[in-house]
């Protein structure tokens, strides 16, 4: 979107007097809105904002929260990060149609056996002993692992010992919503399927035949190790402004990990700047390491580790490394919008 859409601003409301004291009572009796009082007539375009959530702001929050041993609230420690740019928001939206919010479960802790109809992905911050089963899957929480829970697979979170794990949650609550399709069932699990082992993806280039998974729509790996991902972006070739990407893929379609979200690894040396640059979709950006900041838009972002960052849809963006190197994972709604064919209209 240029800047230029993006400032142009809705048609004039017109007197509210144009409507007569009967025609009035008639359509509120008949529940009709006239158009020109409808709230979709006050167009949106350009208004989200980029946000930041400082890991020094949300660190102690954190550890307060920590304290808490209600247990209905042990198995939902998270602290949604609600962006309040974004108009309408009643889907709590951290950018554009992804939530995000930052979940701790504390050593001796578990978060029962669940699914829900949204696609969602842990990014850890902090552990060293916590532990999410997708499917019957053990998937390790070490720090910089990637874990997805595809919509409708079983799941649960355990941390038998060691220290507090820490992760950023991100779901497309605002697509389920806005369809209607929001929907949750608690374990016990039922009708897991069979899902085949990582190590069955383990050589480059070759995948299992015939996998049940590949017409599910999701990826058949749900633990995407911050080792190979770092290996991976390290490997990845510098581009004309000397980032570095590389892309969480599911290995039996080479597509998004996740239907509706796409995800990357960015590397930047020290003092490396990349290309102002105008995405299709949003982001949810988690400073993985080093020191920096972002240009989005009219706003800059001085981050840090451990930071989290949006960037709106269609805002330009251009990233600083002042002390890395610097890797930031991003997790954007993008896919949404290629498959809607909107990428070339913004």
């Amino acid at each position: 979107m240029s800047q230029s859409q993006g400032a142009q601003t809705a048609p004039a409301m017109p007197d509210q007097n144009a409507i007569s004291s009967e025609l009035r009572r008639n359509v509120t009796a008949a529940n009709i809105i006239p158009l020109w009082e409808s709230g979709t007539t006050a167009f949106v375009q350009g208004t989200e904002q980029a946000f930041h959530w400082p890991w020094r702001v949300m660190q102690p929050i954190m550890q307060e929260t920590a304290r808490i041993t209600i247990p209905a609230i042990l198995e939902r420690r998270v602290m949604m990060m609600v962006n309040p740019t974004i108009p309408r928001n009643e889907s709590e939206c951290c950018s554009g149609l992804l939530s995000a919010g930052i979940q701790a479960l504390m050593p001796g802790e578990v978060a029962r056996p669940h699914r829900h109809s949204m696609h969602a992905l842990r990014f850890v911050l902090e552990g060293d002993g916590g532990e999410t089963i997708v499917e019957g899957k053990h998937c390790a929480m070490l720090p910089g692992d990637l874990v997805v829970t595809p919509g409708w697979t079983w799941h649960e979170h355990h941390n038998p010992q060691g220290r507090p794990t820490l992760w950023v949650d991100i779901l497309d609550v605002a697509i389920h919503r806005a369809l209607r399709n929001d929907r949750f069932q608690p374990g016990p699990p039922q009708g897991m399927k069979d899902i085949a082992p990582d190590r069955a993806f383990a050589n480059g280039g070759l995948v299992p035949a015939g996998l049940e998974a590949a017409s599910a729509g999701y990826s058949p790996i749900f633990r995407y190790a911050a080792e190979d991902a770092n290996r991976a972006v390290d490997a990845a070739p510098a581009g004309p402004d000397g980032a570095r990407l590389a892309r969480y893929v599911n290995p039996v379609t080479g597509g998004p990990v996740l239907p509706t979200i796409d995800c990357c690894l960015m590397r930047l040396e020290q003092g490396a700047a990349t290309a102002s640059l105008h995405s299709s979709g949003s982001c949810v950006c988690v400073v993985v390491e080093g020191e920096g900041e972002s240009s989005i838009g009219d706003t800059l972002v001085a981050w840090g580790p451990k930071d989290v960052f949006t960037i709106p849809h269609g805002q330009p963006v251009s990233h600083r490394c002042l002390a890395g190197p610097a890797r930031i994972f991003m997790a954007s709604d993008g896919v949404i919008h290629d498959r809607l064919q909107l990428g070339a209209r913004t």
